[in-house]
C-alpha cells in the first residue's frame, strides 16, 4: 500500500509541477468547457501593460476524473492508464493570446486554444463551449 501511495503522490506531484493551477473545484457532468479554466492576469502600467494566461489544470483534471474525491481514489497501479489519459489530454492543450504587451485598461485580449480531439475522446472528455474567449484589460496602474 505504501508503494501505491508513493506512486500516486508522485503522479499527482508530476501533474502539479507540469501543470500549474489554483485548484478550483467544478461540478462534473461529463462535459468540459476548457475556457472555464482560463484566466488572464494583467501587470504593469496603463499603456504598457502585459497579459499572462493562467490555466487551472488541477480543476480540469478534477472534472475529468469526476471530482477531487474520484481523482484521489485513483490510487492503484491499475488506475495509471486512466490518469495517463487525463494527463495526455491536458498536455495536448495549446493556448494562444492575441496580444500580450503594450496594453491599456479597457483593451481586450483574446485567448484561444487547440487540443488533440483523439486524446479527449480517449480520456472520455466531451468538450463544449467556444474555442476562444475575450478578456478586458483592467487593473493596470
Amino acid at each position: 500500500m505504501k508503494k501505491k501511495m508513493i506512486i500516486t503522490a508522485s503522479m499527482l506531484a508530476l501533474c502539479a509541477t507540469t501543470f500549474f493551477g489554483c485548484g478550483q473545484k467544478h461540478d462534473y457532468d461529463g462535459v468540459v468547457d476548457v475556457l472555464e479554466y482560463v484566466t488572464v492576469s494583467f501587470d504593469g502600467e496603463d499603456g504598457s501593460g502585459t497579459a499572462h494566461v493562467d490555466i487551472d489544470y488541477d480543476g480540469l483534471e478534477y472534472d475529468m476524473a469526476g471530482g477531487k474525491k474520484n481523482l484521489e481514489s485513483l490510487d492503484s497501479m491499475d488506475d495509471m492508464p486512466t490518469l495517463s489519459k487525463y494527463m495526455n489530454f491536458a498536455a495536448s492543450l495549446s493556448f494562444d493570446i492575441d496580444r500580450t504587451t503594450d496594453l491599456k485598461n479597457g483593451d481586450t485580449v483574446t485567448v484561444s486554444y487547440t487540443c488533440d480531439e483523439a486524446a479527449a475522446e480517449d480520456a472520455g472528455v466531451t468538450i463544449e463551449g467556444e474555442k476562444e474567449k475575450t478578456f478586458t484589460v483592467k487593473g493596470l496602474k
